[in-house]
């Protein structure tokens, strides 16, 4: 019997478990990650980008003055523009911020 790997789709729901305590509710998380999905923006990616994404998406809601930026980025990575990173100390900065949330995936 062979596996199938598991889709971005799962993996990024999966991830929703890792959200710090105080975090935004699940739910809305879950809600928001569906808006993508349904918008069809992670036919770009290939489950090795998965935690990445996952990642930002996490970053994004969970780092209250850095929000903004990092939703920013996660939306452009998600529709498939890997140069995101026009400032690249800017870039460093946000995925400094989710490093502790990737490696937790």
């Amino acid at each position: 019997m062979t596996t199938t790997a598991p889709s971005i789709t799962d993996l990024i729901v999966r991830s929703a478990t890792h959200m710090p305590p105080g975090s935004i509710p699940h739910s809305m998380w879950l809600d928001w990650c569906g808006q993508f999905e349904r918008a069809g923006a992670f036919r770009h990616l290939d489950p090795s980008d998965a935690r990445t994404v996952a990642a930002l998406i996490t970053g994004a809601l969970c780092h209250g003055d850095e929000t903004r930026e990092l939703r920013r980025q996660a939306e452009a990575l998600m529709q498939g523009d890997w140069h995101w990173a026009a400032d690249p100390a800017a870039a460093a900065t946000a995925l400094m911020t989710v490093a502790a949330i990737v490696d937790s995936l």
